[in-house]
């Protein structure tokens, strides 16, 4: 297989290049990019393709799925940075209208961590409902006030965590418009206070001059996965055959499922172009790469960016809020980001324990103990590493430890692999590496 792979890494990363190269060389890859930051600096920076096309680079802007929820938890942050609100706050303090039907002592926190009991909404949302100019018309808004809560509180007056796959964005952005000074929503805020700012290419909607350097994605149909599941051999895909039959076969316990506040109002499609609650290759092909949606914002999904883009925001999160000279979080909004973090099962995660912060984000860090589904969502090659991670490949991580900021976007989307081994993969390499890099050290200071 022909394979063009280029870019720059420091001789100390050389493995990282390895494992990204190797990607390509087993069938796993079409096109990716993968960037790294150490203490600061850009040591890896590859991108690649397994055509001969020439024109995909360092440069190219792809959609990273999930790995949009950081940048929302950033976006978030710099208003409680500028004392805009509390993680603590109910959502109705900023927000009256949407305290009812059952809503009413939702807090800002418990969208962050998908514990808000609004995992799907009642009403699928017209496309063009996702533009900024609809946005600020309240026709998302409008849909989340009428929502009935999904799920009642436990003895402890939690709600089940149930990833709330597309909700949590438009959730937040509806608290973010109404707090921020200008009005502004999370895609015009990321545009122009972090994103020009620090220079980098991590947009949620981007313009049609943008659109020209978004790369389309591809997947491997159900047959071929299934086909490809049943030969270890020439696999090109994680799960084998029985690892496939258990995630298929997972049905959450009943105990822990949504009871619906009003039985009448069944969960819906989040978008007119979705005809299932959940289906990945239709989100994928159906939904996602639809230029109504890449225009607006999804900031649960709709993330248009770089490797390089995300790799820079990633480093400068890890740094205390600044990178290069450029501040955009103080030392003490970060903490309190990363402040609080809670490990619950997550029933529509096959019941993984995830470790969610206050702010959204999620570390890293698996049970040797643990199901073999949960293992497989929390790849154990990442812990350590805080972030999130996106459908089928993209990561926007960082490990607070090795002061690294890492990012890496696919456009081969692994939808059945819901861990990301590719990426786990390189983040474990970058470890490796840094392992190496101390143990040299300290063997020079003998």
């Amino acid at each position: 297989m022909s394979t063009n792979v280029q870019g720059e890494v420091d001789p100390r990363f050389r493995r990282v290049q390895e494992v990204f190269q190797r990607h390509f060389e087993n069938g796993s890859e079409r096109s990716a990019q993968c960037c790294v930051y150490y203490q600061g600096v850009k040591v890896v920076d590859l991108y690649g393709s397994a055509t001969d096309d020439h024109s995909y680079t360092a440069n190219t802007l792809q959609t990273v799925f999930s790995s949009t929820k950081v940048v929302t938890s950033i976006a978030l942050a710099c208003m409680v940075d500028q004392g805009r609100l509390s993680y603590k706050d109910k959502i109705a303090q900023h927000w009256p209208e949407f305290g009812q039907n059952g809503k009413e002592n939702i807090r800002v926190e418990d969208v962050c961590r998908h514990e808000a009991g609004l995992n799907h909404f009642s009403t699928t949302l017209p496309g063009s409902a996702v533009l900024t100019e609809n946005i600020k018309r309240n026709q998302i808004g409008e849909v989340i006030e009428n929502e009935w809560l999904k799920a009642d509180p436990d003895e402890e007056g939690k709600y089940p965590r149930k990833y709330h796959l597309l909700t949590r964005g438009w959730i937040l952005n509806e608290i973010f418009r109404r707090v921020e000074p200008q009005g502004r929503t999370m895609g015009e805020y990321v545009r122009q206070e972090i994103a020009e700012k620090l220079g980098i290419d991590v947009y949620i909607g981007i313009t049609d001059e943008e659109m020209k350097r978004l790369r389309p994605l591809s997947y491997l149909t159900k047959g071929q996965i299934l086909l490809a599941s049943l030969n270890p051999f020439t696999r090109v895909i994680e799960p084998s055959f029985g690892g496939l039959l258990a995630m298929f076969q997972y049905k959450p316990p009943k105990a822990e499922g949504a009871k619906p506040k009003e039985p009448h109002r069944k969960p819906r499609p989040a978008l007119e172009y979705m005809t299932r609650l959940l289906d990945p290759i239709e989100v994928i092909e159906d939904c996602l790469s639809q230029p109504v949606v890449i225009h607006g914002e999804t900031p649960s999904a709709n993330g248009s960016c770089s490797a390089r883009g995300m790799a820079k925001l990633a480093a400068c999160i890890v740094n205390g809020g600044q990178l290069e000279g450029v501040r955009i979080l103080s030392q003490e909004a970060c903490d309190q980001m990363h402040a609080n973090f809670q490990e619950r099962p997550d029933w529509s995660l096959f019941g993984t324990r995830t470790s969610f912060s206050q702010g959204g984000l999620h570390l890293y860090q698996t049970d040797e103990n643990a199901p073999s589904l949960s293992k497989w969502v929390k790849n154990p090659l990442r812990n350590g590493y805080i972030g999130w991670h996106g459908l089928g490949g993209s990561a926007l991580q960082w490990h607070p430890k090795y002061q690294v900021g890492f990012a890496y976007a696919p456009t081969l989307i692994a939808w059945e692999d819901p861990g990301n081994a590719k990426a786990a993969r390189l983040q474990r390499a970058v470890i490796d590496s840094i392992l190496e890099i101390e143990g040299a050290k300290n063997i020079a200071k003998l």
